[in-house]
């Protein structure tokens, strides 16, 4: 019983250790998306972006968002906007934006 314990605590240690690592690279990534993004022209506002969904999800979430396109052709801002991926399957997003923009 003690080897199925100490078993199950590892795999617990293994998977929050990558979690965490994944949870960085992509506070990282998402870092170099933006600041690409403003060397192209656009402009990008935020307030906080939190990164939680531990242990299943990675959850992004963006507050007071302001998106403008270069030149000011477009424009869209949000009180919040938020991008939820399965752990297991990060390339598959799902985004989520308040009724009213």
């Amino acid at each position: 019983m003690q080897i199925v314990a100490v078993l199950a605590v590892g795999a617990l240690a293994v998977w929050t250790a990558w979690w965490w690592t994944a949870s960085a690279a992509k506070e990282r990534a998402l870092a170099a998306a933006i600041h690409e993004a403003e060397s192209r022209g656009w402009r990008v506002e935020t307030g906080d972006i939190d990164v939680g969904g531990y242990p299943y999800r990675f959850d992004t979430e963006f507050r007071a968002l302001a998106v403008t396109a270069p030149g000011h052709a477009l424009a869209w801002e949000a009180p919040w906007f938020r991008v939820s991926a399965l752990a297991y399957n990060p390339a598959h997003l799902i985004a989520m934006w308040p009724k009213h923009q």
